[in-house]
């Protein structure tokens, strides 16, 4: 089909003798079956040697047209003589521009994939330096070679729409340019004058293009300063009138990340490095999984080469322990390809930053847990809020983080997101921080209280967590252990909501006998309390990836885990697995394992050999390949929901409807007490009032006024 499409080049005689002859041998050498005709403006130029240069050409090549312009008549006169001589499809060329293979045939063919295209133009360079890109504002763009460009912008969509048609070369269907005309001669720079072309096709109902896969360099980089230095005041002020729209237009096109995406590409292609923002705004103070993922890949990411990391905080605490550039959102540069956010989104204020970005967005969503379950929450209105927020924000997200196969699955099916937008990077663990010995443990074990045999476990006190079903399952053992002293229970963990207070109910009350709760647990009482137990539990009957099998392995410990979810994943055949689901089931696994020695010495051996090889670095490379993956080749599908969504996620994020930032999952609340409990309900009352009064109607309201 593209054999039908053919196009005159029109290219002006400006500039300087090598860089005119340079250009036209350029397009004579890659124009291919599309180019028509190249027709040279000639305005008389006093260059001789320039003059008899192109008459060899003419005479050596057919495709070669003069045209005579008045003397000094300016670059959109000469284009504008050279459109009336067009016989149907042109490219208007700066005449220092040299072009590259398939570079005419690949802009004639995203112009007319659609019939409401106008224009195309290339990606374009200024003597290697991609005119394109966001480089570090503080250094020098680099010099980059075509075939790096190429290689970057293979995978990336064909085309992009812009609201200008900017650089060097631009392609102009014929049959739009009859609808909308030559260029406006009072228009005098070469600038203006396209962009007020770009204006009035957009008023007709057409639109302009990049094409990605197109690419043409600058000779002399100096002669688009000129174009800039050239535009005069007055003209700039009659375009501005005339198009009030097209600074707004353009300014917000760059914040995008449609102006960005080829930048990031061929940065990374050059470079090899890769700048990436890690999003730990959510991050609370207490130990537990989702800040164990964010602070453990932050620091396995800042160890690759490859990767330049920045680190976006609320207060500089939640980057402790981390390398990398610390930035707030009030001093954010968005100069990153893309900004990785470790967690669900919690707080829907948080998004406008994610989506206002000119960075590709990746989101770990670690689990369906508290999508599924209202009661991770204080109360119903977070739970829908963090429904809607996270339902809206990963449809427009560039790729998703699962750490299973089991939940890459479920969040296919519950947003169908296709699978192959989602991706999995198991976690990892240190085994090193796990399977120390140290001379102070046995203190420790003093300190806590610690009976000689126990089976241990460590869990918030979620309803999935299976807590209840854990002190069931413990009673049967007790009943049934007919020789001895029956090892005891020893819990530990947060009190995540006052909805689910199990473990505070557990630690106020002694809940049975050799039943005991500790509360939360610093790092060193865990790793002693993983490596005297007879054995992990874990209850859990929902988990995103589940975290303490995989430490307790590490620590030398066996593990007892139901066999659902995702649990089987991350244990392998190094864990124990009840035959079911039941209360009797766990509690047979129990007793089986605290009897067998053997047993329990192999699961450590099986265990401790899969840990060694469930590194933080392995997580940190399978993450790096996702973003090598985003940047090189984005889905089309996720970019278009991405546009569509990005302003309705951005004005939803601002909204004023909730005055306070939901609570996140992970983080424990501040102790009740009388004035908390206080302030809990007179938001919750103003809420309510709040909803009630946007229900009465417009004449109740001017009465109650």
């Amino acid at each position: 089909m593209s054999m039908a499409w053919k196009a005159d080049v029109i290219i002006p005689i400006e500039g300087a003798h090598s860089t005119i002859l340079r250009s036209v041998r350029s397009i004579l050498d890659h124009g291919g079956t599309v180019l028509r005709s190249l027709l040279v403006i000639d305005d008389g130029s006093p260059d001789h040697h320039l003059a008899e240069a192109l008459r060899q050409l003419a005479r050596a090549d057919s495709r070669i047209h003069f045209v005579r312009s008045p003397r000094n008549s300016g670059w959109v006169e000469s284009c504008n003589l050279g459109l009336r001589e067009r016989k149907g499809d042109c490219v208007l060329l700066h005449g220092d521009t040299l072009v590259t293979d398939r570079w005419l045939s690949e802009l004639a063919a995203v112009a007319h994939f659609e019939e409401r295209t106008a224009s195309a133009t290339p990606l374009s360079s200024e003597r290697g330096s991609v005119s394109t890109l966001s480089w570090n504002r503080e250094a020098p763009a680099p010099f980059i070679d075509e075939a790096t460009i190429r290689a970057a912008c293979s995978a990336l969509p064909r085309w992009t729409t812009v609201p200008r048609s900017e650089g060097p070369c631009i392609y102009l269907r014929g049959d739009v340019l009859d609808a909308v005309g030559l260029l406006d001669p009072s228009l005098g720079n070469r600038a203006l004058a396209l962009d007020d072309w770009t204006m009035r096709a957009q008023a007709l109902g057409f639109v302009a293009k990049r094409a990605n896969h197109a690419f043409v360099s600058r000779i002399d980089r100096a002669a688009e300063q000129d174009d800039v230095t050239d535009a005069r005041s007055d003209q700039q002020d009659v375009l501005n009138a005339r198009y009030s729209h097209l600074q707004h237009q353009v300014s917000r096109f760059r914040r995008t990340l449609d102006g960005s995406m080829a930048a990031h590409a061929i940065q990374f292609q050059s470079t090899g490095k890769l700048r990436v923002a890690l999003d730990l705004r959510h991050l609370a103070e207490q130990q537990v999984g989702t800040r164990t993922y964010a602070i453990s890949l932050g620091r396995a990411l800042s160890e690759l080469p490859e990767i330049d990391l920045t680190l976006l905080v609320t207060c500089p605490s939640q980057g402790d322990g981390l390398k990398g550039r610390l930035v707030t959102p009030d001093r954010w540069t968005d100069d990153v390809a893309i900004i990785h956010k470790p967690a669900q989104v919690f707080d829907q204020r948080h998004l406008g930053l994610l989506f206002e970005s000119s960075a590709h967005v990746v989101i770990t969503y670690q689990d369906l847990i508290a999508h599924r379950i209202p009661l991770v929450f204080p109360n119903d209105v977070d739970f829908d809020q963090y429904r809607s927020t996270n339902s809206l924000s990963l449809q427009a997200t560039q790729r998703i983080l699962a750490y299973s196969e089991s939940t890459a699955r479920e969040i296919a099916e519950e947003f169908g997101i296709p699978r192959a937008e989602i991706s999995v990077a198991p976690l990892g663990v240190d085994v090193s921080v796990f399977a120390r010995r140290d001379p102070h443990d046995e203190a420790i074990r003093v300190s806590l209280g610690l009976p000689e045999r126990y089976f241990f476990t460590l869990a918030t006190d979620y309803p999935h967590k299976n807590l209840s079903a854990l002190l069931e399952a413990y009673s049967l053992v007790r009943k049934r252990w007919k020789v001895g002293k029956p090892p005891a229970l020893i819990f530990a963990g947060h009190t995540v909501t006052p909805r689910t207070a199990h473990n505070s109910d557990m630690k106020s009350q002694q809940v049975m006998d050799g039943a005991r709760f500790l509360g939360p647990v610093s790092a060193e009482e865990l790793r002693v309390l993983y490596q005297h137990a007879v054995a992990l539990i874990f209850p859990s009957l929902y988990e995103g990836f589940g975290l303490p099998p995989l430490e307790a392995m590490a620590a030398g410990t066996p593990v007892i885990a139901m066999p659902f979810s995702s649990i089987p994943e991350v244990g392998g055949d190094c864990v124990l697995y009840p035959d079911g689901l039941s209360v009797k089931d766990l509690a047979r696994a129990m007793e089986r394992l605290a009897k067998d020695d053997d047993l329990r010495h192999e699961l450590r051996s099986r265990g401790f050999s899969r840990a060694e090889h469930q590194t933080w670095e392995r997580t940190a490379r399978a993450t790096l390949e996702v973003y090598r993956s985003v940047v090189l080749r984005p889905t089309q599908r996720s970019l278009q929901m991405r546009r569509a969504l990005r302003d309705a996620i951005i004005h939803w994020s601002e909204s004023s409807e909730s005055s306070s930032p939901m609570a996140p999952v992970v983080a424990a609340p501040e102790p009740l007490g009388i004035r908390h409990a206080c302030l809990a309900l007179n938001h919750a009352v103003h809420r309510r009032l709040h909803r009630e009064l946007g229900r009465l109607p417009m004449s109740h309201k001017r009465k109650r006024a």
